[in-house]
């Protein structure tokens, strides 16, 4: 599926499978497949309805999410015969995307999960998912910018489909772990993803949406929370002027007809757009987008020591531009896990080796910086560079 493609989707549609559940927070097992019929003509009605592509129902068929129900084992199985589900009921007429939601799992510091294990689940599903022939993969309502990282990364590893990324904002604008919306795109859009999104409040997708639009190099993505069919469809045009090449929307095929119509009268103006900044350089704490200049300063490598945190409030009063950080060993990595909320100021990297300084590019969940100055060499990590996003002066 190439770009193109990607540009000729314009309306999502389908539903995650929540409504099937007969115990709260599982939807799968034998009781989902039990339903094909009534899934597969949901699904159908979401395409006869104007859905340019729908999603398998398959959210939370990852290990993490089936563990509980002893059925952890079957991620292979579920995802295929779901997306199988799906492709049947598409019958042609529109796209099939493979969903992967949140695992529930919560990253260092404030949980006990890790990047790798997040990969790996989310690996294990996205290979399923692109063996069952997906057109596209779906990384959906992301609450945690390290967690949506995490599932890119997976997806990005094991094959070569498109990846939507969407995260799940406030009316402020922020994700429920405190990352802007605009940090999240640059962040995620620097990674690879290939569509970028978001799942908010239908009053104020379109303001933010026209924020993100300045600064975004690939499509964007916006899903209001679900309202009624014509109350939804009313939200179309200001999400289509404000920038937004793709909706979504509810989970039935009449929110499904309803956007169609509403996206097919509708004449966009560009009102509220601004014009596009190609040349912004956008960093990023894990908080909080930064607009930066090739010519930042950039000071002398402090080492990280367990005074991290009275290090980081010194060097960022002392002084403006970024703050630079080394590692000398993989405890120093742990230190910064502990820290890195604290940052305010784009972050330059810098470490002993290739893969100290890949391990801490994995571990951050900003967009970082490096300016060829210290031991690395930049042909040893150009791959690495390229995988996190990581800013060259």
């Amino acid at each position: 599926m190439q770009s193109d493609e990607i540009r000729s989707i314009r309306l999502l549609g389908g539903m995650s499978g929540a409504d099937f559940s007969e115990d709260e927070g599982c939807f799968y097992g034998d009781q989902l497949l039990a339903r094909r019929a009534e899934i597969s003509a949901l699904l159908a009605a979401h395409a006869r309805a104007g859905a340019d592509a729908i999603y398998a129902p398959t959210g939370c068929a990852n290990r993490a999410r089936l563990a509980p129900f002893g059925a952890q084992d079957r991620v292979a199985h579920y995802n295929r015969e779901l997306v199988a589900l799906a492709r049947e009921a598409a019958d042609g007429e529109a796209l099939v995307g493979g969903l992967l939601a949140p695992t529930g799992l919560q990253l260092a510091p404030e949980g006990e999960s890790r990047m790798e294990q997040l990969i790996e689940l989310y690996r294990e599903q996205a290979e399923a998912l692109a063996g069952a022939g997906v057109d596209f993969l779906a990384v959906e309502g992301m609450r945690h910018l390290g967690e949506a990282r995490a599932a890119l990364l997976a997806c990005k590893s094991c094959c070569e489909l498109p990846v939507f990324v969407t995260v799940a904002v406030d009316e402020e604008g922020y994700t429920p772990s405190g990352s802007s919306a605009l940090c999240c795109l640059a962040v995620l859009q620097s990674m690879g993803a290939d569509v970028f999104g978001l799942t908010g409040p239908a009053e104020e997708l379109p303001e933010l949406l026209t924020d993100l639009y300045r600064y975004a190099k690939i499509p964007l993505l916006g899903r209001p929370l679900t309202l009624p069919p014509e109350q939804l469809a009313a939200y179309a045009h200001p999400l289509l002027d404000a920038g937004a090449e793709l909706l979504a929307g509810g989970d039935t095929p009449q929110h499904t007809a309803a956007l169609r119509r509403a996206m097919s009268a509708a004449r966009l103006t560009g009102i509220t757009r601004g014009e596009k900044d190609d040349e912004a350089i956008l960093a990023a704490t894990e908080s909080e987008a930064l607009l930066i200049s090739p010519t930042i300063d950039i000071p002398d490598a402090i080492p990280i020591t367990a005074d991290l945190a009275e290090d980081i409030l010194r060097e960022e009063e002392a002084r403006s531009g970024a703050l630079k950080l080394r590692l000398e060993d993989a405890e120093d990595i742990e230190i910064f896990i502990e820290n890195a909320y604290m940052l305010e100021d784009p972050l330059c990297i810098d470490a002993t080796n290739p893969g100290l300084f890949d391990r801490f590019a994995l571990e951050y969940h900003g967009r970082a910086l490096f300016d060829h100055v210290g031991e690395l060499d930049i042909d040893e990590i150009s791959g690495i560079i390229d995988q996190y996003g990581i800013i060259v002066l």
